[in-house]
């Protein structure tokens, strides 16, 4: 058999096979084209969110999180998650906190701690005598 000494070059090239005749045929890669993001693992996307990796997978799963299943087999999925996804993620699932009103509670004109009283309630509750 004769090797195929044109498969072997400098250049930057990407194989893809046709399905006419089921060998390969090269093809040059734009040099012109910015180079790929960096993908992202479970983890450092876990990190960057401060969540478990657990969650990570299941908002992948669910499509909640867009990513790349970079593993053929559906029983083991492994993902990857481009920067500029998770970061519109972030930017579209932000939730302002909620403004809170704070009442002053009083008992005979004076102001009352409140956690104290609820922690006093509870303990009556239990029957202890304060």
């Amino acid at each position: 058999m004769e090797k195929d000494t044109a498969t072997h070059t400098d250049s930057p090239v990407s194989h893809a096979e046709t399905k006419t005749t089921g060998k390969r045929v090269k093809k040059k890669m734009n040099p012109q084209a910015p180079p790929p993001e960096p993908l992202l693992t479970v983890k450092q996307v876990s990190k960057w969110l401060n969540c478990s990796r657990h969650l990570v997978i299941s908002m992948a799963s669910d499509g909640r999180l867009p990513c790349v299943n970079i593993s053929r087999s559906a029983e083991y999925r492994c993902f990857r998650f481009r920067r500029s996804d998770v970061e519109a993620f972030v930017a579209t699932s932000y939730v302002p906190p909620k403004k809170f009103e704070f009442h002053e509670v009083t008992r005979n004109g004076k102001p009352v701690n409140v956690a104290h009283e609820i922690a006093v309630q509870k303990l009556r509750q239990r029957g202890f005598k304060i």
